[in-house]
């Protein structure tokens, strides 16, 4: 039973520290005291929480690489996976870091998430934006092919500017070297 309550108190105190140095804009410390709590008890709400308020002061002190980590961290919970808000800030946060693979992973599982419309993902005319910025991160990446193909989906989705679409598509395919896409 004393061991129980001196564990209980020892999570308590951490819990604590944790929130206070917070508080205070000492994210680095508080890190460390969430790290502890996150060792003993990781699927705890309270504790998994603290992570995303950790990861939010990393941010807005623009710490972005720590601020990723935390908000990765928050992200593999079972209460966040679906979050569409949080998966686009670690695409966002990914692409700001000069890795635009990752940020399309991520733009992939916004895709495949959505924003409640469906089961099946977005709704197409929510489905627009999202592909419009992969399709801008495969030719980041380089991937020349998967962006001319998600041009043809925006093509298909936005038929008010599927002018537009048609003209990056030229303009990706060119750059690519496809002349017979170009055409």
């Amino acid at each position: 039973g004393q061991a129980l309550a001196l564990d209980s108190l020892h999570l308590n105190s951490n819990f604590r520290l944790a929130e206070v140095f917070r508080l205070e804009g000492q994210a680095d410390s508080a890190a460390s005291y969430l790290d502890r709590l996150l060792r003993l008890k990781p699927d705890d709400l309270t504790y998994l929480e603290l992570q995303r308020k950790l990861a939010e002061l990393y941010y807005t002190q623009q710490n972005f690489p720590l601020a990723l980590r935390h908000y990765l961290r928050f992200a593999e919970s079972d209460s966040s996976r679906q979050d569409p808000p949080l998966i686009e800030l670690i695409a966002d946060l990914y692409e700001g870091q000069g890795e635009p693979a990752r940020a399309l992973e991520w733009r992939q599982r916004l895709l495949r998430a959505g924003t409640g419309a469906d089961s099946a993902g977005s709704a197409p005319a929510d489905r627009v934006p999202i592909l419009d910025k992969m399709a801008e991160l495969q030719v980041k990446a380089g991937d020349t092919k998967a962006a001319l193909a998600t041009l043809g989906q925006l093509v298909q989705l936005d038929s008010l500017n599927r002018y537009a679409y048609y003209s990056r598509y030229a303009q990706v395919a060119e750059k690519g070297g496809d002349q017979a896409a170009r055409l």
